[in-house]
C-alpha cells in the first residue's frame, strides 16, 4: 500500500514498521481488553476519515433454506443442539472430559447432538467421535458441511455451544441461542472477544465452569 502510493492507510501503532508504513495509525493497548475486538476496529476507521464515535453494530447474517440439507443429515430444525469443540488454539479451551460428559447427558435425556468441525479440530473430536459413534441420537457433521450449509445447520440449531471461536460468532451472528466459554487470561477475555448477538450467553473462566453450568445454560437458552 505504501509503494502503491494509497492515501489513507490506516492500522494500529505497535511495531516500529508499523510507524513507516501507516500515516493514519492509532495506539492502542488491546491486550488490556478493555473494549471489544469490534470497537478497536471501528476506532480506526472513526480516525482515517475524521468521524464522529458512534456505538458499533453488531453483524447481522441469515442463512439459505435448505431442506434437502435436513433429510441428508437426518436433522429435524428446532430439534437438535450443536457443539463445536474445536478451536485453533488462540485461546483456553473447555476440557474435552467437559464435552465427552455433556454430549453423554444430552444424548441419556433423548436430545439430538450435532458436533461440527474441521479436519484441524480432529484433535478436539476424536475421542467424542470415538465414543458416540453408534448412538442413534448423535450426528457427526465433521468436514461434511459446506459453509453455506454450516450457516444453514447453526441458524436452525436448538442452541450452538462452542469456546472463543469463529463458529460461536456466525451462531450470534444469525441471532441462534448461542452460549460460549471464554478465558480468564486478560488478552483472551469474553471483554474483547465475546460473540456479539441477540441471544449470547458467556460463561467464564473456562477452566472453572462445571458440565451442569453448561447444560442448564444450553437448555435454558433454547425453547423445549
Amino acid at each position: 500500500m505504501w509503494l502503491s502510493g494509497v492515501p489513507k492507510r490506516v492500522g494500529r501503532y505497535s511495531q516500529w514498521h508499523s510507524f513507516l508504513f501507516f500515516n493514519y495509525g492509532l495506539r492502542q493497548q488491546r491486550s488490556q481488553s478493555l473494549k471489544h475486538e469490534a470497537e478497536y476496529n471501528a476506532e480506526l476507521v472513526y480516525h482515517a476519515f475524521g468521524m464522529s464515535k458512534s456505538s458499533c453494530p453488531s453483524l447481522v447474517m441469515k442463512a439459505d433454506i435448505n431442506t434437502q440439507l435436513f433429510t441428508k443429515l437426518q436433522l429435524q430444525e428446532k430439534k437438535y443442539f450443536i457443539i463445536h469443540p474445536g478451536m485453533a488454539g488462540s485461546a483456553l479451551n473447555w476440557q474435552i472430559q467437559n464435552y465427552l460428559q455433556l454430549i453423554e447427558n444430552l444424548l441419556s435425556e433423548g436430545h439430538i447432538v450435532a458436533v461440527t468441525g474441521t479436519a484441524g479440530d480432529e484433535v478436539w473430536l476424536k475421542e467424542i467421535k470415538e465414543k458416540f459413534k453408534s448412538h442413534k441420537n448423535f450426528r457427526n457433521l465433521q468436514n461434511q458441511l459446506k459453509p453455506d450449509e454450516l450457516l444453514t445447520i447453526l441458524s436452525e440449531a436448538r442452541t450452538v455451544f462452542a469456546p472463543s471461536t469463529g463458529v460461536l460468532h456466525l451462531a450470534a451472528a444469525l441471532g441462534v441461542p448461542t452460549v460460549g466459554v471464554y478465558s480468564q487470561v486478560l488478552a483472551q477475555k469474553s471483554a474483547r472477544w465475546r460473540a456479539r448477538g441477540q441471544q449470547v450467553k458467556i460463561l467464564e473462566p473456562v477452566d472453572q465452569i462445571s458440565v451442569t453450568q453448561v447444560k442448564s445454560a444450553l437448555l435454558s437458552s433454547s425453547p423445549s
